[in-house]
């Protein structure tokens, strides 16, 4: 996420100026080398892509496992103890994929991360396996 909006900062910058970006003096030498280290637009992409897509299987994993559940409830397979176990899991998945999805929109990557785990481990837990 950090390095898609520094590419949009170097693409603003360059947009302000024209194209032109020759700059003098030492701070354009450190700019140039900094200009230098991005990774490819490409790049960027594709790792933003792959981070949506993590979000967006985990989401589908929460809506698969949060229907079975709910069925299983309805014909009276879950009940008692274990329906309030799954409950209190069922819970947290869902605030973890919440602010998951709030970590993405704000490009919070250390958050987004963490998010995914912890949503991850909370579907597992609707199911008992964690």
């Amino acid at each position: 996420m950090k390095r898609l909006l520094i590419a949009a900062l170097a693409l603003a910058l360059a947009a302000c100026t024209g194209g032109n970006l020759a700059f003098t003096g030492p701070a354009a030498v450190a700019g140039a080398a900094e200009a230098a280290s991005l990774p490819a637009p490409g790049a960027v992409a594709d790792e933003t892509t792959v981070d949506e897509q993590a979000l967006l299987r985990l989401e589908l994993a929460y809506k698969a496992v949060r229907t079975a559940v709910e069925a299983a409830v309805d014909v009276g397979v879950i009940s008692g103890p274990v329906a309030a176990r799954i409950a209190v899991a069922d819970n947290k998945a869902f605030h973890w994929l919440s602010l998951a999805r709030s970590a993405y929109d704000t490009g919070n990557a250390a958050s987004y991360r963490n998010a995914l785990t912890q949503a991850e481990a909370a579907i597992g837990a609707i199911w008992g396996d964690r």
